[in-house]
């Protein structure tokens, strides 16, 4: 029964998002990679690595499935600035964002950096709705 329901959880995910998916046991988590700077782009630019992931922690003898949204943030200054930030956030994320970074490459140009374009509604919502549809009932969870 697990290995259809999540079989169907991928089915719906929006194929331009490029997603990994891994499964252990009863949990899925879904990930989005929302920008990957590399190191010199980090040390030279500053910039942010970002991460979405969406964790659905099924019990079959409940036919429930908890979901929890988590997104993590590594943001840096670069050379010309100082500080730096880390930060993780669980619960309902609420997001629709873009932007873009721009600053000095790695081949000594300047331009864009990295950009961003994300709306978390549209892993969450499909995924949400299939499990709906096929008689899981959804917890939303912060933890």
């Amino acid at each position: 029964m697990l290995d259809t329901i999540i079989a169907t959880i991928k089915s719906v995910l929006p194929t331009d998002q490029q997603l990994i998916t891994q499964q252990n046991g009863t949990q899925l988590v879904i990930t989005k990679q929302l920008s990957n700077p590399s190191f010199l782009q980090m040390l030279f630019s500053g910039g942010a690595k970002q991460k979405y992931q969406l964790v659905i922690q099924f019990d079959e003898t409940q036919k429930t499935a908890t979901m929890v949204e988590q997104e993590t943030n590594v943001k840096s200054g670069g050379l010309l600035s100082f500080g730096g930030q880390m930060q993780t956030t669980k619960g309902g994320i609420v997001q629709k964002e873009s932007g873009a970074q721009y600053g000095a490459k790695t081949d000594g140009t300047v331009g864009q950096v990295y950009a961003v374009s994300f709306d978390a509604s549209a892993i969450k919502s499909p995924v949400k709705t299939s499990l709906e549809q096929n008689g899981w009932r959804v917890i939303d969870s912060i933890l």
